[in-house]
């Protein structure tokens, strides 16, 4: 995938692979950027204990990580 840049006042603050980018939801959220709503829904199961080697960005990817475990 292509490098996602994040940008604050014209410097960037942040790139990589969307993967990648999305999995700083705290950052994100501090800079009142949006997030997924499938990895906000996996971060607060992740809260609750339940164990993601990294948070999914899309629905297919959360099907995924379900059906395989």
């Amino acid at each position: 995938h292509d490098a996602l840049p994040i940008l604050e006042k014209g410097r960037l603050v942040l790139s990589g692979t969307p993967k990648d980018v999305f999995q700083k939801v705290a950052f994100l959220k501090e800079k009142q950027l949006g997030v997924p709503k499938i990895t906000e829904f996996a971060l607060q199961l992740q809260e609750k204990g339940y164990s993601f080697e990294s948070l999914p960005i899309t629905i297919e990817e959360f099907v995924e990580v379900l059906v395989d475990g």
